[in-house]
Order: structure tokens, then C-alpha cells, then sequence
């Protein structure tokens, strides 16, 4: 047996559980199917709290453990990864991490694993399905179609949602250009529309088609955009990225998506910038808070489309995602430090000299 493997609260797909188990893995779970259904109907800090039980309980002995389950991400705080001895490896099948004490475990040697661009496919999909529905107003005019059969006319919709735009032509802007911001990039060019990137840790970009440029000046940069695509991690750097200063730089046609983390974005400012019509409305898939609230003023805006954080979801996206991350820990448990896929890199010297039995060998 190759030591314990903790699933806090569900969320194995088969093919990790497979592929862990012939590996010589004990696979530990923390809570009962019957425990995660009880559990679902709860507040996600109700659900947390529950998590928080099952890591002090059974960490200690795990040498990894996954930071997903039925809440989807949950907080491993610096006291669960102080009372796990044995702990090498956290890992979820997802590019974000911001619910993990980085600190701490970097503290520790304990390496962070994820999955990144693993699920950028899907993520960069519901980006483009926001930016067509909204320039095409879709929901609206589909629920005007069924309501007002006779009515219906294109004139009628014209009347009712005007203007209506097309992606041709315009300015995307896109804030972040990491995996998932690349693959929107190559489906927004198809489409004819020029696209401009904001990264301050980009050094340079050397993209393959001159419609995407590199910008300095995020103000800029929203100036000119006709939809506006944030895809950055949230950290301490970029939480609030988006606030009252960069909505005013938007121009009052354009539209905000945000796909990343809802914490990138101010949210009073974004209702304040809706409620004031200084934007022309916004994509959602990722909101602070999350869940929102019931009564929460972004669900009376007709110009605002929400999904529930799913957009990276897709069950072929979730397999993909699970087994690299799985892929990586295993490779670490095994002896090795891969090149991509640790977060905290600066942890591996700590890593190595706690664990200096697994003669694992690092490449720099």
C-alpha cells in the first residue's frame, strides 16, 4: 500500500478512483453518500464547517488530500494542514486555488497540485456563449418569443431589445491571458472581432495574428473594448481588479464577463454601474458573494445573465481536470516533482528536506 489518499466529501470521479486504486493507494472517504446529500441543502458555510470536521479528523495519516467536494472548493485552513504530519500533497482538479492557505502549506512542504488549462475549453466556451447571447440579447428575445406569439415580429423585437450587435468587428478586451484567456482568443478571432490583452505578468506576447495586441494601461484598454472578458486568478494583486474607476473607463455600450472568480470583480460597483446604465450589462457565471444572496439586486437586471459558478463543469471537463491533478500527486507520492502543475513551487526545498526518504528529484 502506497499510504492514504483523503476525499474530504465526495467528488472522485471513477477514472481517479481507478486509476489511484491500481496505483496501491488507500482511498480514504470522509464523509458517507448519505452525510454529502444531508449536507447539500445546506449553507456553504454550513458545508465548510462539516469539511473542517472531516480534515481535522482524518488528515492525519493522509499523505494527500483533495480540496474538492460537494461545496465544490473548500477552505484548508493553516490548522488543518498543521495537524497533518504526514500531509505531502493538496490537490483539486481546477486551475484556482485562492480557498487553500498557501502560506501554510508552503510553510510546511506540502505541495499545492492543480489541474491548470485543464478545463479552459469549457471556461472559454461559456465566455463566448455570454458575449453572443448578449450582443444578440438570446434570453430575452426567446422569452418575448414564447410570451407574445402573436405579436411576434422581427420589427417587434427590434422595438423591444434594441440595439442588437454582432461580435463582428468589435474589441474584445481580455483581462488575464492565461490558459483560458488563449483559447477565447483564438475563438474571437474567428469570428473577426480584434482582440486586445491586458497582463501586467506578461513580458511579452508574441501572438500569431496581429489583431492581438498587447496592452499596458488597463484603463486603456477598457476604453475601447465593446465586451470586456476577465480571466485572472484571484489574488491579494487582483481582488476588486474591476471596480468603480475601470466600470467608468468602460463605454456605456460595451458588456463585462467574468467567468474567473467572482472576487475579481466589485459587485456594488457593477450593480451601481448597471443600475446607472454606464455599462450596457454583464455575464456571470462567478459572483461575491457566492451564492448570492436571495433578493439580490444583479437578479433584477433583465441585461445581466447569471449561471451558478459551472461554467469549467462539463462532466468531460471535470474527468479531465481530476486526472491531472491526480497524475501530478501521484507523481509526487511516487518521487518525482514535475515541471508543471505544483503551484507553490518555493515549497519544495522544505518538501525535500521533510520527506528526504522519497529521494525525490526536483526539476528546476
Amino acid at each position: 500500500m502506497n499510504g492514504r489518499i483523503l476525499f474530504p466529501a465526495g467528488n472522485v470521479q471513477a477514472p481517479v478512483r481507478r486509476k489511484l486504486a491500481e496505483a496501491g493507494f488507500e482511498l480514504v472517504d470522509g464523509m458517507s453518500d448519505e452525510e454529502i446529500r444531508a449536507a447539500r441543502g445546506r449553507a456553504k458555510a454550513d458545508g465548510d464547517r462539516l469539511i473542517k470536521e472531516v480534515l481535522l479528523r482524518e488528515l492525519p495519516g493522509a499523505r494527500a488530500v483533495q480540496a474538492l467536494g460537494f461545496p465544490g472548493q473548500f477552505p484548508v485552513d493553516a490548522e488543518a494542514i498543521d495537524a497533518a504530519d504526514d500531509l505531502e500533497v493538496i490537490f483539486l482538479g481546477g486551475a484556482g486555488y485562492d480557498q487553500i492557505d498557501m502560506a501554510a502549506a508552503t510553510r510546511r512542504g506540502i505541495l499545492v497540485a492543480n489541474a491548470p488549462g485543464g478545463n479552459a475549453p469549457a471556461v472559454a466556451e461559456r465566455a463566448l456563449a455570454f458575449l453572443l447571447h448578449l450582443a444578440h440579447k438570446v434570453g430575452p428575445s426567446d422569452r418575448f418569443s414564447h410570451t407574445h406569439r402573436a405579436e411576434m415580429s422581427r420589427n417587434a423585437l427590434k422595438e423591444e431589445f434594441p440595439p442588437l450587435r454582432v461580435a463582428f468587428g468589435k474589441v474584445l478586451g481580455i483581462v488575464g491571458y492565461g490558459h483560458v484567456g488563449r483559447h477565447l482568443t483564438r475563438t474571437a478571432l474567428a469570428l473577426d472581432m480584434t482582440v486586445e490583452v491586458f497582463d501586467p505578468y506578461l513580458e511579452a506576447v508574441e501572438p500569431a495574428d496581429p489583431r492581438v495586441t498587447l496592452s499596458r494601461d488597463l484603463h486603456g484598454m477598457l476604453s475601447r473594448a465593446d465586451f470586456v472578458s476577465v480571466h485572472a486568478p484571484l489574488l491579494p494583486s487582483t481582488a476588486g481588479l474591476i471596480g468603480a474607476a475601470e466600470l467608468r473607463a468602460m463605454k456605456p455600450s460595451a458588456y463585462l464577463i467574468n467567468t474567473s472568480r467572482g472576487g475579481l470583480v466589485d459587485t456594488d460597483a457593477l450593480v451601481e454601474a448597471l443600475a446607472e446604465r454606464r455599462i450596457s450589462g454583464a455575464g456571470l457565471d462567478v459572483t461575491e458573494p457566492e451564492p448570492l444572496p436571495p433578493g439580490h439586486p444583479l437578479f433584477d437586471f433583465d441585461n445581466v445573465v447569471l449561471t451558478p459558478h459551472s461554467a469549467g463543469s462539463p462532466q468531460e471537463m471535470l474527468e479531465r481536470c481530476a486526472l491531472i491533478a491526480a497524475e501530478t500527486t501521484m507523481r509526487v507520492l511516487g518521487g518525482d516533482i514535475p515541471d508543471a502543475g505544483i503551484v507553490n513551487r518555493d515549497a519544495i526545498a522544505e518538501h525535500l528536506r521533510r520527506f528526504p526518504s522519497r529521494d525525490k528529484e526536483t526539476a528546476q
